[in-house]
C-alpha cells in the first residue's frame, strides 16, 4: 500500500488508539450529559492529512477548560507522555488488578457477573423488543454482553499498541487498528450466536444508536412518574435525536482545519490559536444545534404529549445555555471580549470550484487483509465506487483552491438496501504535466457494523 505521508503517522496512531474504545464505550452507555451532536452515530471519523481531528460539535475536551494546561494537537506523543495520561494509566490498571482480584473468588465472581447482567439489563431496556426475543434468550443475551464487557475491561491499555508497534503478530506487522477491528468481528460473532444472523442487522442499528438512546433515558428521567415515554415514544425519539446528530456533524464536519502556518508558530502561539480555533467552532456549532433543537422539538411534538414537548423544549435549552455558558468562561480566559468576532478567516473553507475536466483516479484500499488498486475515471467530479470484504466504497473528488481532496463514504450492504458505515476525508495527489504534485493523500480510520473493518487508503488523479 501507498505509504502516508510521515507527519501523519502519530495521528494515525493516535486516532487508532481512540478507536479502540469505541465497542465498549457503545455497550456501556454512560450516563453522561453529552449534546446530541456529540455522538456521531455513523461511526467514522474525519482524517485530514494537514490537520488535526476535530469534531466542533463536540463539547470541549478537558485539556481545552480553564485552569487546564493546552495539549498541542500536533504532537500525538506529547499527550502520551502527560502526566494527565500516566496518572489516567495508573488509575486502569489499577482498576483491572482489583478486578482480576475479584474475579478469581468464586463466590465474588458470581456477585459481580449478576451485577453485570443486571446493569446490561438496565441499559438495554428495549433490546428484548426490538429483537424479538423471548425471555429465556434475553437472559443469555444480557449475560454475554455483561462478559464481553468484562472482557474489554481487562484488555490491555491502549497506549500498549505504541510498544507493540516494532513486533508481529501471525507474522505480519502489529496493527492496532486491525487487531481492534478484529476484537470487534469476534464480538459480535459471539452476538450472532445467541440472537442469529438474520437479527444481527438490528441489533447493529440498535447499537449504533446507542448514545441516542442514552439521551432518551435522560430526557425519561426528567418526567414526572405518571408522564414517561413509552417504548414506541423512546424508539422514535432515540431515531429523532440520531438524525439531529447526523445533521449537526455533517453541517459542521469539514471546519476546524489546522492552517498549515500553524506549523511555523511558536508552541504558546500555536496553542492559543487552537483554543481561539476551538472556541469559534464550538460557537459556531451552537448556532448550528440551536436550529436543530427548534426541528428536533416541532417534531417530537407528534410523538409527545404537550407536557412532555415542554419539558423537552426547557431540557434542549439548557443544554445549549450550557454550551454557550462555556464559551463566554473561555472568552474570559483567552482575554477576549464577550461580544468580538472571532477571526476565521485562515480556515474558512471557499466554495468549491467546479471539476470541468475528467480525472483518472489511482485509488488504493486495503481493508483488514484485503488490498484493492484500482484506476477510475471520474467525469468532471463524479463519485466513483470500489468494493472491498463486502464494503462499498463511494469516492469523490473535489477541488479546494488548487488542491485535490477526496471524500469517501463506506457503506455495508444489508437486506433491502446499505448501511453508511462512515465517511471521512483527506487531501489527494493532483498530478498534472510540467507540475510538482504537492503531498499525495490518504489515511485510516475503523468502521463497524456486522464486522469491524480497519481501513486504509490513498488517492491521487490526473487530469485526463
Amino acid at each position: 500500500m501507498v505509504k502516508h505521508a510521515e507527519f501523519a503517522r502519530p495521528l494515525l496512531l493516535g486516532c487508532a488508539l481512540w478507536s479502540l474504545s469505541l465497542a465498549a464505550a457503545a455497550q456501556d452507555k454512560q450516563q453522561e450529559n453529552q449534546p446530541a451532536a456529540q455522538q456521531n452515530s455513523e461511526r467514522g471519523f474525519f482524517l485530514l492529512q494537514d490537520a488535526a481531528v476535530t469534531n466542533p460539535s463536540a463539547e470541549p475536551a478537558e485539556s481545552e477548560k480553564p485552569n487546564r494546561p493546552a495539549v498541542n494537537p500536533f504532537n500525538s506523543a506529547n499527550v502520551l507522555r502527560s502526566e494527565d495520561a500516566s496518572k489516567l494509566r495508573q488509575q486502569f490498571e489499577a482498576r483491572q488488578a482489583q478486578l482480576r482480584a475479584q474475579l478469581a473468588d468464586p463466590k465474588q465472581r458470581a456477585q459481580v457477573m449478576g451485577e453485570r447482567i443486571e446493569q446490561q439489563r438496565s441499559t438495554n431496556r428495549d433490546l428484548p423488543a426490538l429483537l424479538r426475543l423471548d425471555p429465556r434468550t434475553a437472559d443469555r443475551l444480557f449475560a454475554v454482553l455483561a462478559d464481553l464487557q468484562l472482557s474489554q475491561e481487562l484488555a490491555g491499555y491502549p497506549s500498549r499498541a505504541f510498544a507493540r508497534a516494532d513486533k508481529t503478530a501471525n507474522g505480519k506487522p502489529y496493527d492496532p487498528m486491525r487487531s481492534a477491528a478484529q476484537r470487534y468481528t469476534q464480538r459480535m460473532a459471539e452476538i450472532g450466536k445467541i440472537i442469529g444472523a438474520t437479527r444481527l442487522d438490528d441489533y447493529v442499528d440498535y447499537e449504533r444508536k446507542a448514545g441516542d438512546r442514552t439521551m432518551v433515558d435522560q430526557f425519561d428521567q426528567l418526567l414526572p412518574a405518571d408522564s414517561k415515554l413509552t417504548f414506541e415514544q423512546r424508539n422514535s425519539l432515540a431515531e429523532l435525536f440520531h438524525q439531529q446528530a447526523q445533521s449537526i456533524f455533517v453541517d459542521s464536519r469539514m471546519l476546524g482545519r489546522s492552517s498549515p502556518s500553524d506549523l511555523t508558530l511558536s508552541e504558546p502561539e500555536r496553542n492559543r490559536r487552537m483554543r481561539v480555533r476551538n472556541l469559534a467552532l464550538n460557537e459556531r456549532s451552537a448556532t448550528l444545534q440551536e436550529a436543530a433543537n427548534r426541528e428536533v422539538v416541532d417534531r417530537a411534538a407528534s410523538i409527545l404529549t404537550p407536557e412532555q414537548t415542554k419539558t423537552l423544549t426547557r431540557w434542549k435549552q439548557q443544554q445549549l445555555d450550557q454550551r454557550r455558558a462555556w464559551a463566554q468562561a473561555q472568552r474570559r480566559v483567552l482575554g477576549i471580549d464577550a461580544e468580538a468576532e472571532l477571526d476565521l478567516t485562515d480556515q474558512e473553507i471557499l466554495p468549491s470550484p467546479p471539476i470541468s475536466k475528467n480525472l483518472r483516479l489511482s485509488i488504493d484500499l486495503t481493508v483488514n487483509d484485503t488490498q484493492v488498486v484500482k484506476e477510475l475515471t471520474s467525469v468532471r467530479g463524479g463519485t466513483v465506487s470500489l468494493e472491498a470484504e463486502g464494503l462499498l466504497v463511494e469516492v469523490r473528488p473535489y477541488m479546494e483552491q488548487e488542491r485535490l481532496l477526496a471524500e469517501l463514504k463506506i457503506y455495508e450492504r444489508v437486506r433491502g438496501g446499505r448501511r453508511l458505515l462512515g465517511q471521512m476525508g483527506g487531501s489527494a495527489a493532483l498530478i498534472e504535466a510540467g507540475k510538482p504534485s504537492l503531498f499525495g493523500g490518504g489515511g485510516g480510520t475503523i468502521v463497524q457494523g456486522r464486522k469491524g473493518y480497519a481501513i486504509n487508503w490513498s488517492v491521487s488523479g490526473k487530469y485526463l
